[in-house]
């Protein structure tokens, strides 16, 4: 009776014994496991999609190959192609929309930071190249005189004398007036398929006595130009998208 229980009690620790993995006999698709003296082959669970696109096309043809429940949320950071969206939402296609170069400089202009003359025809020919007409601001700025004097004026009579100095700061343009206001046509994205241009009107601002520039994007303009990338993107998806697939500006 001791026999046969001991016996008992060893197979049923040998059962409890967790299989070993056969490393060489396993695969991405498959793994192999030494169970109780024979080799037990199991298929791997498919990972869920996690898919990376590059372009705006791309995304598109992938929201159409998988169809509804589909569903594509954009923003300005990303578009993701939600594919299970009735499920787990666990698979997915993403797009990162990278910030152009010329649109991030175009921000930064809102801090108000001056540039003397180099600085300025630098910043307008490289930095903001392709923004704008080198007739519009470019040209003129390359050729400008700053003046700055003084003069001093007294007065003196029975009833009253005075003496006082008045400073005179001007700045002269030989290629034209230098404009008040210009409007840059700015890519808010350097991703393929989404590179189109904004207009971002900008005040110049000319100091005189200090000889400095200094570009300044009105109030809300940057939004506006983020807010007209969003919508076009709107567009796109409206039209290319298959019936049933739906879209919306946010994140999922």
């Amino acid at each position: 009776m001791i026999l046969s229980a001991l016996k008992y009690l060893s197979k049923l620790a040998q059962e409890a014994v967790a299989p070993a993995k056969i490393e060489e006999a396993s695969g991405p698709r498959q793994a192999s496991y030494l169970w109780h003296g024979g080799q037990v082959i199991l298929p791997n669970p498919k990972p869920p999609r996690a898919h990376s696109s590059g372009a705006l096309r791309e995304i598109i043809e992938l929201a159409n190959r998988f169809g509804p429940p589909a569903v594509i949320w954009f923003d300005e950071a990303a578009i993701v192609l939600v594919i299970d969206d009735d499920g787990h939402r666990c698979e997915k296609a993403t797009m990162a929309l990278e910030e152009s170069d010329a649109f991030t400089f175009a921000k930064a202009l809102r801090g108000r930071t001056c540039f003397n003359q180099k600085q300025f025809v630098k910043m307008l020919r490289i930095d903001l190249a392709g923004c704008l007409d080198p007739g519009a601001l470019l040209n003129i700025v390359k050729c400008v005189k700053f003046e700055t004097g003084s003069t001093t004026a007294g007065t003196v009579d029975r009833k009253k004398e005075s003496l006082g100095k008045t400073i005179n700061a001007a700045v002269n343009a030989t290629e034209g007036d230098i404009p008040e206001v210009v409007t840059l046509s700015v890519p808010v994205f350097k991703t393929a398929g989404v590179r189109d241009c904004y207009p971002i009107r900008c005040t110049v601002d000319v100091d005189a006595a200090e000889a400095t520039f200094r570009l300044i994007p009105f109030p809300d303009e940057i939004e506006a130009a983020q807010q007209a990338a969003m919508e076009d993107l709107h567009c796109a998806f409206k039209w290319s998208l298959t019936e049933g697939v739906y879209f919306y500006y946010g994140s999922p």
